[in-house]
């Protein structure tokens, strides 16, 4: 029996490391049971796994009672229900973007005895993101020029083209005046 829950513990932890997604597990009292490989990556091996496991996830993470998501796990405690948020997040003087969901783990009672926070990191798509909609607004903005620069293109063609046909009118009346064989 004992080898049976060791083998079950061993392949529970082999699959919470092998998922390409930061996974933390927390009590009703917020107390940190597991995390994985993927969230000390997001955290750029700056905490251990010894140091958070049985702390209180926001003395781990004390910006995440500053951003109120206390509220957050309030709500999935409360209601039973998901909870999925994308935030932008400061830590260690690097912004950190992340699109999270908060899945309740009820006991036999319908109660959340549990919360699994699952986490991916979606920097990397914000800020290209971000660079499309500069790219974009410099594009907007190169139309906008390009537009008057045909107004200015067209203006200046309307004027030569008045400015050329008025002497020419006169040159092309006077020219055929002299072509006329009566004309003293």
């Amino acid at each position: 029996f004992y080898n049976n829950i060791k083998y079950l513990k061993e392949f529970n932890e082999e699959i919470l490391n092998n998922v390409n997604l930061a996974i933390h597990v927390v009590d009703k009292d917020f107390r940190i049971l597991a995390v994985n490989d993927e969230l000390l990556k997001l955290n750029k091996g700056k905490l251990k796994k010894e140091k958070m496991i049985n702390k209180n996830l926001f003395d781990v993470f004390p910006f995440l009672k500053e951003k109120y998501i206390t509220k957050e796990y309030e709500y999935v405690l409360n209601t039973g229900e998901l909870f999925q948020t994308e935030e932008r997040t400061e830590y260690e003087n690097d912004a950190v973007y992340t699109s999270t969901s908060k899945i309740p783990i009820k006991d036999k009672n319908g109660k959340v005895e549990k919360i699994i926070t699952v986490m991916k990191d979606v920097s990397n798509q914000k800020r290209l993101e971000e660079e499309l909609k500069d790219s974009y607004e410099e594009l907007r903005l190169t139309y906008v020029k390009l537009k008057e620069l045909y107004k200015i293109k067209d203006n200046f063609l309307s004027n030569m083209s008045h400015e050329l046909r008025t002497p020419l009118t006169s040159i092309i009346g006077y020219t055929e005046l002299m072509l006329d064989e009566t004309v003293t």
